[in-house]
């Protein structure tokens, strides 16, 4: 090889040689490897979706399938429970209310008892000729006195604490009835449209008009929904079937005449007639008497 061929090494080339940019085989980023998150997002959506929306207690909740039925059933049986709970507390206050009545009742009967016993007790002393007595024995006059005295104030104690009972109860009676009345207002709102104090009073004179007289019957139309009811509903009936008896009749149609069928060709009329002239008149009389003739 000549000395020529070989390359030398000169300051400027080994310049040169230090500028040049040193090669490698990593290759540079380009804009096409682009990391696709589309995808992912579009699986994580999908994953959302399959959650339903579910409301309990006022708030809604995104929830699985499977514990949509669950929590249902739960808001089910607690609603349940809760209305066998106000039923329970329904019934518990009824038979309180009972157990009360009943025991005022008692209470009520044995003041009255005690009164009727003091009385007839009291009968057996205004026997006593007291002034005869006094006459005879003063001292069994003054002995019979005071327990005649004592039973009169008795009385008058039980007297006293009966006529109490008896506002007490009446007190009672009255309290139950305006609860009664009110309960039976909201529901029978239920089951008659617009229930006011009007409506009431007019179903009241109705149930009047169909023969209730008695206080009890007529007191039902505020106290009892299913009198109500029954009564709104005969009162609709009655007043349709008037409506329908003073309905005014249509006046009867005449009947059509039937329509004489015109057939397509006149009839001609045979033999002689008063309005043809005398040939004519001879010629339809002698091709009658032909025709007679031939028949003959």
């Amino acid at each position: 090889m000549d000395d020529e061929d070989l390359p030398v090494n000169t300051p400027e080339a080994e310049a040169e040689s230090a500028d040049a940019p040193e090669l490698t085989d990593e290759q540079p980023e380009t804009d096409d490897e682009v990391i696709d998150t589309d995808s992912d997002d579009e699986e994580e959506q999908a994953e959302v979706d399959d959650t339903e929306d579910v409301e309990y207690e006022g708030k809604t909740y995104r929830l699985p399938p499977e514990l949509k039925g669950a929590l249902l059933r739960q808001a089910d049986y607690t609603a349940k429970t809760q209305e066998i709970a106000e039923a329970r507390k329904g019934v518990e206050a009824a038979t309180a209310e009972l157990e009360q009545r009943k025991q005022t009742e008692g209470a009520l009967d044995d003041a009255l008892f005690d009164v009727r016993r003091l009385d007839a007790t009291l009968e057996d002393y205004r026997k006593v000729d007291w002034a005869a007595l006094q006459s005879q024995d003063p001292e069994r006059f003054q002995q019979l006195r005071l327990q005649y005295d004592m039973l009169r104030d008795e009385r008058e104690r039980a007297a006293g604490d009966y006529n109490s009972k008896v506002r007490e109860w009446e007190i009672g009676q009255q309290r139950a009835t305006a609860k009664q009345a009110e309960q039976a207002r909201v529901d029978t709102a239920k089951l008659v449209p617009d229930w006011t104090d009007e409506k009431a009073n007019k179903l009241t004179e109705f149930a009047k008009s169909l023969g209730f007289t008695d206080d009890r019957s007529l007191a039902g139309v505020r106290l009892d929904p299913r009198i109500a009811h029954t009564l709104y509903l005969a009162d609709i009936g009655k007043r349709a079937l008037e409506q329908r008896r003073t309905k005014p009749k249509k006046a009867a149609q005449p009947e059509p005449k039937p329509v004489p069928a015109v057939s397509g060709r006149a009839r001609t009329q045979r033999g002689p007639q008063d309005t043809m002239d005398t040939d004519r008149w001879m010629r339809e009389r002698n091709r009658q008497v032909d025709q007679k003739r031939k028949a003959g």
